[in-house]
Parts: structure tokens; sequence; C-alpha cells
């Protein structure tokens, strides 16, 4: 059988190189998609005590953790009045967003201190995207470059950093897709060109007697420099 299995691959050693060729293609194209059919969430135990705390404040208090986060830079300070006015624009114009169920920053809560850097530099907006986990990660793809830009407020400009669950999640499926499309990149010709080599090098498959171990039937299969090839 592995006589014949071998002749078979020798004499048709291009049709299968060329067939194994066009199915990795075909499965990188289908598969390039893959991380964004992947869903999001699913690290934490679902009837943990902290689970379930977190969704009893969800449903029956309206609040849970924040989710989408803004982290803004001020190098002149979050103080200065033209600021404090956008930081306050900016925290309603996040609050106003469809799916985002509370919105709250250093700014409307009255400057908060808990919400600012020790050097006045840098403040936070906190909000929460209401949902499941898929429901935050499709709506950080759209809220992340928004808010992501910076702002004039005056003379002094907003440079906004998004973090946050959704943000961090989005940053890894795009990490992820990108290094899997190097690794296909990286293997493609690699496992063509070992393919192609390890055909022309050529297998006898014929069982050949070996008995250096002792005596008795014992068969092996012996490599070959070459075997021509049509």
């Amino acid at each position: 059988m592995f006589e014949r299995l071998g002749g078979v691959i020798v004499g048709r050693y291009r049709v299968l190189l060329v067939g194994a060729l066009v199915a990795t293609v075909l499965a990188a194209i289908f598969g390039v998609g893959v991380v964004s059919k992947l869903s999001a969430g699913g690290f934490g135990d679902p009837d943990a005590e902290a689970s379930r705390a977190s969704r009893a404040l969800e449903d029956d208090f309206d609040q849970g953790e924040p989710n989408f986060v803004l982290l803004v830079t001020v190098p002149g300070g979050v103080d200065a009045p033209a600021v404090v006015e956008a930081g306050k624009e900016l925290t309603a114009e996040l609050s106003d967003e469809p799916g985002i169920t509370q919105a709250l920053s250093y700014w409307s809560l009255g400057q908060a201190e808990p919400l600012r850097s020790p050097d006045k530099t840098q403040a936070l907006v906190l909000a929460r995207i209401g949902g499941t986990g898929d429901d935050v990660a499709r709506l950080t793809k759209v809220l992340s470059p928004k808010y992501g830009a910076p702002r004039k407020a005056g003379s002094a400009t907003l440079k906004i950093a998004v973090t946050g669950y959704g943000e961090v999640f989005r940053q890894a499926e795009i990490t992820v897709e990108k290094d899997l499309k190097r690794a296909e990149l990286i293997a493609l010709p690699i496992s063509v060109a070992a393919d192609h080599r390890r055909v022309h090098r050529g297998v006898d498959l014929r069982p050949q007697p070996d008995n250096r171990d002792g005596p008795g039937p014992r068969h092996r299969l012996q490599p070959v420099r070459r075997i021509p090839l049509p």
C-alpha cells in the first residue's frame, strides 16, 4: 500500500504541490477575519461573587464598572477655565452617545481630586457601555477613533488617550490579526519550499530488510538521494 501511495505522490507531485498551495491561500483568505468573529469576554466565572455583584449593580442600581475611559492630558493644567468648559462638553457629548449608560469626569463631578493627577496635568473621563462583551467591543471600535483625537480648548490642546476594557480588547484584536497575517506570509513560502525539496529528494518506500538488531524479519524505509521525476 505504501509503495503504491509513494508512486502516486511522486508521479503527481506537481498537482499535489499546486493543490496544497491553493488550499493554503484559500485558508488564509477565509481565515483572515476569524478574529472579528470571536466573542468578546468569557474571562470571568459568571457564578463568582464578583460577577454576581457586578450584575446586581447593573440590573438593580443601573451602575457598573467603567469600561470606556479617556485619559485627558493638558500640559498647562486641567483647571484652566477653558479646559474645564471643554472637559464638561466632552463628558456631555460622550454621555449622549447611543449605548453609553453612564458618563462622568473630573470636571462633571466638580473637579474631584481622585480623578486628577498630582501634577494637575491629567484628568479622567469614565464611561460605561451597556450590554454584552460583544456590544462593548463593537461600540468601542466606533467611539475610540472619535474620542481619541485631540481637541482645542482656547489656546490649550486636550490630548486624549482611550483605555478601558473595550479598548484593551480592541487593541488585542488588532495585534492578533496582524500577527496571524505575518505568520501566514512567513510560513507559506517556507512550507512550499520544504515540500518541493522533500519531493525532489524522494524516498524509496519499498520495504528493506534490516537485521542490525538481530535475526528476524525487520523492515524500515530507506531514504535515497533522488528518484527521477517525470
